[in-house]
């Protein structure tokens, strides 16, 4: 069932369309997201982990897909987003058979089950408000031995639930629902569902950058 009603999601749709436009010039957020997927593509280059069958969950004009290309990787990769417009600029800047960008929200896309190597949620799992249905889905779609990899704002402690309330109040307040997650809770979800955590840091002291193995 989808987590929002169909006025929400395109009211959701709309503001990430309308980004878009400035999304990849946004220099302030764009170099925060870029700095994510460098630590991503760091860690698989470190680890020599073999990319596979891939799914990037909110993968906005294809930022991660671009610069893992960019370091040879090779990789058959889903992502998938929200926004048509956001899927747009990411298909005229990245044309390679290796890689299918696909307009849907994850709540309703029919996934074929334990199909994924990896699967990446960067910066847009607050967008999920019922995280343990949510992780429930992913664990179904991730082989054993698979990767998932998370950054997102953390609402650990009380700076960082102050940072979540300027968040949604002042730079995206047009976002519509949303819930930046405790990743105390992520960890016990997860663990819940037998994944061993490899990686849980801090990011930039308010986000968290983790990589869980199934």
């Amino acid at each position: 069932m989808p987590e929002l009603s169909s006025r929400d999601q395109q009211a959701k749709k709309a503001v990430f369309d309308k980004w878009s436009k400035y999304y990849d010039s946004d220099h302030l957020w764009h170099w925060y997201f870029n700095a994510g997927y460098k630590k991503v593509v760091f860690y698989l280059i470190k680890e020599n982990v073999s990319l596979g069958r891939s799914l990037d969950i909110g993968c906005g004009t294809g930022g991660l897909e671009e610069i893992i290309l960019k370091n040879s990787f090779k990789s058959n990769t889903l992502a998938i987003d929200i926004s048509e417009e956001m899927v747009k600029v990411a298909r005229q800047k990245i044309v390679d058979q290796q890689i299918e960008f696909l307009v849907g929200d994850f709540n309703d896309l029919k996934l074929q089950k334990e199909s994924f190597n990896n699967i990446f949620i960067l910066n847009n799992l607050h967008h999920f408000t019922i995280i343990k249905d949510f992780f429930s889905k992913i664990d179904s779609l991730l082989l054993k031995g698979g990767h998932l990899f998370l950054i997102d704002p953390n609402a650990d402690g009380i700076l960082r639930k102050f940072w979540t309330v300027i968040l949604d109040n002042v730079f995206f307040r047009h976002e519509g629902d949303v819930k930046y997650h405790s990743f105390k809770l992520v960890d016990k979800i997860l663990k819940e569902l037998k994944y061993s955590i490899i990686i849980s840091k801090n990011f930039y002291f308010f986000s968290k950058f983790c990589i869980y193995r199934k």
